[in-house]
């Protein structure tokens, strides 16, 4: 069987990176968005690729 050449176009690395996916409620408690926004901050040190529809305001 012959290989496929692939394309990339951005990071291929990013695969290699832990993930995480959001669903987010556009109505939500203010201490929820609070927290989320909390969790997003460590995602990012931590170096988290964040997949999402980023349909509402918290995602």
């Amino acid at each position: 069987m012959k290989q496929a050449d692939i394309q990339v176009y951005g990071g291929a690395e990013i695969p290699d990176h832990p993930m995480v996916a959001l669903l987010c409620s556009e109505k939500c408690p203010g201490k929820l968005i609070l927290d989320t926004y909390d969790l997003a901050k460590l995602f990012r040190k931590q170096g988290v690729t964040v997949i999402s529809g980023f349909h509402s305001p918290m995602e």
